[in-house]
């Protein structure tokens, strides 16, 4: 949803009526499809004045074509209401591969003899990742083990333990056992090999 209102006096565009502040930026995305709500307001009060176009060029282009267009509004309580589609070729194209460009929009409205724009609003136009032909991601195979089959360190009590059936059993030595990595928590501990040549961890007296 892109709400705006416009401030008659000035012809710039703001939040909303009561913001206080004009917008300085406003972001979309190409490929989306955007309903708008304009408003009108002069010395803080609402009017309707009527409203024309709402467009969307390349920053700088200003010869150029539209880049995203709405001109067909329905008036509810001083509000207009349109959509803006800016899944059109003209932005494919202005934003190509680029993460990101600038435009420019411009509401007009009319007057006697003719009719009046807005300051133009400078608009971060985004380009988009999801654009629907992807596909499905693959699973790994095989499949990362569940929680419940993942094995934690083996206890901290001073006794040599070995993997057996998923579950840590204590060994007797004979057996190839799987070693902590890092010392224990809580003394000062020194890496040594035991006799079978693997590394251990001996606690200093």
């Amino acid at each position: 949803m892109i709400r705006l209102a416009v401030n008659l006096a000035t012809r710039r565009i703001y939040a909303s009526a009561s913001s206080g502040v004009p917008l300085s930026e406003y972001t979309v995305t190409r490929g989306d499809l955007y309903p708008v709500e304009v408003s009108f307001f002069l010395d803080g009060a609402s009017v309707t004045p009527g409203i024309g176009t709402m467009i969307l060029k390349k920053d700088g282009d200003f010869t150029g074509e539209f880049l995203a267009r709405c001109n067909s509004w329905i008036t509810t309580g001083g509000i207009y209401a349109g959509l803006l589609s800016l899944n059109t070729v003209e932005a494919t194209a202005a934003v190509g591969t680029a993460a990101q460009i600038f435009a420019a929009l411009e509401i007009t409205w009319p007057v006697e003899g003719g009719e009046v724009s807005s300051i133009p609003l400078r608009i971060v136009l985004r380009n988009d990742y999801l654009r629907g032909n992807e596909g499905v991601p693959t699973d790994v195979t095989p499949p990362y083990p569940p929680p419940e089959d993942i094995l934690p360190e083996a206890p901290e009590d001073g006794k040599l333990y070995a993997r057996q059936n998923g579950a840590w059993v204590e060994a007797d030595g004979a057996a190839p056992t799987f070693r902590r990595i890092t010392a224990p928590d809580g003394s000062i501990w020194r890496e040594t090999i035991d006799n079978d040549g693997f590394p251990k961890w001996a606690k200093e007296l």
